[in-house]
This record gives structure tokens, sequence and C-alpha cells, in this order.
């Protein structure tokens, strides 16, 4: 324990300057951690590029004009759990490596065929989210701030654990032959808890008056918002041979503000003050925008083999800040003092994801399918953070099988690998590499009747 003493120091704590490490992470968003196929065991197979071809209760998701496909009700049920690991400098300029964790991905639909041309959707599905923890950071050898070496006590968790669902209602109508239009109207809703900490530089140019380092770290817990603002747009054309497809889909950009709850608990960098102590927190608000984004994707028919190229562009660059608004009050012993948490820079880029799937047909129940993307990545390399996806270019692969009668029960199952790295400057002044990891096991049953 340390002795108490230095009283005057700590009646002057004031944090003129301080670092918080709240990371809104995709996976919160492809930054964070959007994947480039967030679920479906059938459109993962082919990387993704689903606009052209999507049909059924999926459309909904991946585009709604594709809900007017098909001539049955259909019920669609998707899991695609997703391990993920990341790694990156935090503390020091050596990288930590998060524990392995796992995001439950799902998707949910049911399509019912109203007549030949139109079709309605209903269905629900996580769309974006993170699970990254780093545990027990040792702040005592970090460079960032004098005095850290008496950060001896305090081992903060860092973690972004954030889910974004999406409940959606939609229809696609064929206006002509092949020539199909769709739309629906999307509930966003985000839930989680973050972990972060703060660091606060010594002052000691005043002797009468010195202030010293400090840790902080902060809890911000109960995380929600709801946003009914959302909507996604299609549009789809297939020739009359079926040999040729274009596809084209638009979701809105939805803004939200989340309530949550914080606390946490401060160390002074000094051996002569007391040990860590609780802070009281209170009401907290952390505003986000999840940003437009465009898809476009078509697909070749040469017999048994089929072939899907795709594009999607996502406006990243709206999410130029993390706002968050609230504040902490510093234990008695610590000041007292009432800190107001800073929003976050992310200054993040447009993202683009080049994709390329191949699908070859063996028998009318059988299916092979392989996909492939490129992702130019959304993170700002000056602006890296150890829970946003890494600052570089990333890659994702996928192999997959479908089996079943495409006018009955059909059940579709992919295994992917994505990876993502890139050298970049940590919140706390560390440049150093970043990494992001993910496995993903997408499994799809659809049911037609």
């Amino acid at each position: 324990m340390k002795s108490i003493q230095g009283g005057n120091a700590v009646q002057s704590l004031r944090f003129a300057s301080i670092v918080l490490l709240i990371s809104f992470s995709e996976s919160a968003f492809s930054g964070g951690f959007e994947k480039s196929s967030f679920w479906s065991g059938r459109f993962a197979g082919i990387g993704g590029a689903a606009s052209a071809s999507a049909d059924g209760a999926d459309a909904l998701f991946f585009n709604p004009a594709g809900l007017s496909l098909g001539n049955k009700t259909e019920l669609s049920i998707n899991t695609s759990p997703t391990f993920s690991k990341f790694s990156g400098p935090v503390a020091t300029a050596t990288p930590l490596e998060s524990s392995m964790s796992i995001v439950p991905v799902y998707g949910l639909g049911a399509r019912y065929k109203v007549n030949d041309k139109f079709g309605i959707g209903f269905g629900a599905a996580i769309v974006a989210g993170a699970d990254v923890t780093y545990e027990n950071v040792d702040f005592s050898k970090t460079t960032a701030v004098a005095g850290a070496n008496a950060f001896d006590t305090l081992k903060p968790t860092l973690q972004a654990k954030l889910a974004v669902h999406e409940v959606g209602f939609g229809a696609g109508y064929e206006v002509l032959p092949g020539f199909r239009l769709g739309g629906s109207y999307r509930i966003t809703i985000v839930r989680g808890a973050l972990q972060s900490a703060a660091l606060q530089n010594e002052d000691i140019s005043n002797p009468a008056d010195p202030k010293p380092s400090a840790l902080v770290a902060v809890n911000l817990a109960n995380l929600s918002a709801v946003s009914a603002k959302g909507y996604r747009l299609g549009a789809q054309f297939t020739d009359p041979t079926k040999k040729f497809g274009l596809g084209a889909d638009f979701r809105s950009s939805v803004a939200f503000t989340a309530n949550a709850t914080s606390s946490g608990t401060s160390e002074l960098g000094t051996f002569y003050l007391p040990s860590s102590k609780p802070v009281t927190g209170g009401d907290v608000t952390v505003g986000n925008e999840l940003p437009l984004s465009v898809n476009l994707a078509g697909f070749v028919n040469f017999g048994s083999l089929t072939i899907f190229p795709g594009y999607t562009f996502t406006r990243y660059s709206a999410d130029k800040n993390l706002d968050i608004a609230g504040s902490i009050t510093l234990a008695p012993d610590h000041g007292s003092l009432v800190v107001v948490l800073p929003s976050v820079a992310q200054n993040w880029k447009n993202q683009s994801n080049y994709r390329l799937g191949a699908e070859w047909e063996q028998n009318s129940t059988l299916r092979f399918r392989a996909g492939y993307v490129y992702t130019y990545e959304a993170v700002n390399p000056d602006y890296a953070r150890e829970t946003f996806s890494a600052p570089g270019r990333g890659k994702t692969y996928a192999l997959g099988v479908g089996l079943g009668s495409t006018e009955g029960v059909q059940i579709d199952a992919t295994a992917e690998y994505n990876d993502a790295s890139g050298t970049g400057t940590s919140e706390f002044g560390q440049v150093g590499t970043f990494t992001t990891k993910a496995y993903v096991g997408h499994l799809s049953a659809r049911f037609r009747f």
C-alpha cells in the first residue's frame, strides 16, 4: 500500500490533456470489424458478391429486389460463429495479443410470395459487432507519461464488446421480365460494453504545486441505442437465358447516440500517495455512425461454373470522432476532481472491398464454392487502436459447399479465414504492427414450402 503523503499534490491534480482509449471497434464497424462477409453459408462462399444473385428470405439483407425471386414461401436460418484475435502496441511498442473471442453472429428471415411478381420479407440479424479483450494491461513501463513505474497496482482490462442488430421489413417487385426493384425499412439496435484506460502526464514545473501522472481505468456498461431511420434499396437484372446478371443495392447511414453508465478506478504515478481508488461514474452518451454502403455485383454462367465478381464501397470517412459526453469523479484521496471524458478521434477512410467468387454445380443437389475478398482498410494508421481492425490491407478466403434442392430444403456451409496487418501509431504514441485475424464457420438452412 502506498503511504498517504503529498496531499497538496493530490488536491491540485488536474487532467489537462487526457488520452482516452475507448474504442468502438468493426468489428465496432469495419474499421473496427464490420466483416466483408458477415453471415450466410451460401453467400460467404462466393466472397459476399451477392447483390446480383440474392433471392428468397436472405435478399432482405443482401438486396431486397431479390425478395421477388422464387415461387415459394421461404424460411432462412443462419449462424456464423466468428472467432477473432487482435494484437497491437498498447502501453509500450511491444504488441499485446487479445484473448480469443467469439461473436455469435446470426441471420433469420422469412419471405412470403404474394404473387408471381411480388414478394415481402421480414428478418433480424447481426450486421456488425466486436468482442475484443486485453486483460491486465501493465502500464508501469509505458513511455507515454513520466512516473509510470509507480503504476504498480492498477492493471486495466481493455475491451470492446458490441453487437449491432438489425430488424428489417421489405418487399421486392419484378417490374419487367428479368428486372426487379426492392426496398426495406431497417431498425438498428446497438448493445455492448466498453472498458478503456486514460493517462495524464505529470507536471512538476511548479515545485509548490506538483501534478503527478495518473492512470484511470474507465468502464462503460449497459451501452444501448435504437435507431429507426435506416433503409435499403436494391435493383437486379437477369437476362432471359439466366446466363448473366447484375445487381446493385444501397444501405443508408444510421447515426445513433448510445446511453451507458460509467465507473472506474484511478492510480497516481507516485509512491507517496494512496494506492488505486474507485472513481464515481454516472450517465454517459456515445455517438457514432454506421455508414452508408453501396454494393455492386454480377454473375456469369458457363454451364456448371458460375463466376461472381463484386465491389462494395463503405463511407467510413463519415466517422471522424467517437463522440462521448460524460464525466467521472476521482476519489477524495485522489483530489475529488471531476474529469470530463473526451471524444476519441477516428478520422477513418472510405473502405473498398473487391470480391470474386465461383460456384461449381456438380449436380442438382451438390455445389462447391470458393471466394476471395481484398479489402482497402478504413482505419487511419495515425489513429490506430488495438481494438480497431488493423490499419492495413485485409484478405478473406472462403471455401463452401451447398447441399439440397433449390426447390426444397437447402443446406449451405462455408469455412472462412480473414487477416489484416499494418503499421500504425497507437493513442499512447506507440508505433508498431497491428494485426486482426478471424476464423468463421458459416452454416445456413433454407426451407421452402
